[in-house]
């Protein structure tokens, strides 16, 4: 059997995660501490639900193990799996999945009652919790009398209604529309801040990682790729999924002290001093676009070519291809002036400044 847990640890999610569906396998070290939530963010396919599967009971383990409040869920090894139904979990899935046929008050009384409270007593609590969330004046409707927004903020209330020893959401916000995902990503940043349990969030919006979480682990193909407070990661991508996830520019290169080698015999400038293997990001406003090679301070300048043009908030943003392939955003006004349209050669430069370089 894997070994204890420190005390430190007990009240949280601790796991040791390898698993395999099909020919697919993920890893992955979860550690979520009382009150904590963790964003698992990465690309459709990468592994994220497969781990949420496991922390819920429905995907088994091939080794490792599931700690959560100093009780063991799974232990690969020890043959040991406690079933779904008796982890104590609050779930919440893309659709909510509110009983149909229930109230929105029976609805979120469900955790309490299934907990073993009589029926008022689990009527109270949920009443309660319907107060404490906004949502009371939905007490006697169905589901089907609701919005989707609206649905998945009683399926949030009902999942907290149930005292969860660990709460679970899975990507909530994806089945919505813009202003419905708005709406409950404000929701979840109000109420989440109350949940004494640890939270895992799942999802593929790094906007859902930086405005929920309190730590990010970015899983790619099944595998860990990088991991970190949400500002981090977002300030210093270490892949190129998460890099245009941030609308960030990512390359990488070799540092030889004034100079970092791209591919091929591209060079980048860095702001100070680089060795080694090394990420250079920056944003595509500190890209400026040239019809002819500039000669102006820029001391990184690239040839390219414009193989897309779309609106990007109030500019557009211009992806170039190239031997340093590169997002570029302009004011409309300013593609004007440049007199540049999809296909045309182009001229890209950056300044030093403008670039932040760290270690690969």
């Amino acid at each position: 059997m894997s070994p204890e847990p420190p005390e430190s640890e007990a009240a949280g999610l601790d796991a040791d995660i390898t698993a395999r569906r099909g020919d697919f396998e993920v890893l992955a070290a979860l550690r979520v501490r009382p009150g904590q939530v963790l964003a698992l963010l990465g690309p459709n396919g990468a592994g994220k639900s497969t781990l949420l599967r496991v922390l819920g009971g429905m995907t088994p383990l091939t080794t490792g193990y599931v700690r959560l409040c100093g009780r063991t869920l799974d232990d690969a090894a020890a043959g040991v799996r406690v079933a779904a139904a008796e982890r104590h979990l609050g779930t919440v899935f893309q659709e909510g999945l509110l009983f149909p046929h229930l109230s929105v008050l029976d609805n979120v009384a469900f955790g309490p009652r299934h907990a073993g409270r009589s029926r008022r007593a689990a009527r109270a609590v949920a009443a309660e919790w319907l107060a404490r969330t906004e949502l009371t004046e939905f007490t006697d409707r169905r589901p089907s009398a609701l919005s989707g927004g609206q649905r998945q903020r009683v399926a949030v209330t009902r999942a907290l209604a149930s005292d969860p020893d660990l709460l679970l959401l899975d990507e909530p916000m994806s089945a919505l529309d813009a202003s419905a995902a708005v709406a409950v990503r404000r929701f979840l940043s109000r109420h989440l801040a109350s949940v004494a349990a640890p939270t895992v969030l799942v999802t593929h919006q790094a906007l859902d990682a930086l405005a929920l979480a309190d730590h990010v682990l970015v899983v790619e193909h099944g595998l860990v790729v990088q991991q970190g407070p949400p500002a981090d990661v977002a300030r210093r991508p270490r892949s190129s999924h998460v890099a245009a996830l941030m609308g960030l520019n990512l390359l990488r290169g070799r540092g030889d002290g004034n100079a970092v080698r791209l591919t091929g015999d591209s060079r980048l400038v860095p702001p100070s001093q680089a060795d080694g293997e090394v990420f250079a990001s920056f944003r595509p406003s500190a890209v400026t676009l040239h019809t002819e090679r500039p000669h102006a301070s820029a001391r990184n300048v690239w040839p390219g070519r414009v193989d897309g043009i779309a609106p990007h908030g109030d500019v557009l943003r211009l992806h170039l291809a190239g031997p340093v392939p590169l997002l570029a955003d302009v004011t409309p006004a300013a593609l004007a002036d440049l007199e540049i349209g999809e296909g045309d050669p182009v001229w890209a430069s950056v300044k030093a400044t403008e670039i932040d370089v760290y270690p690969a």
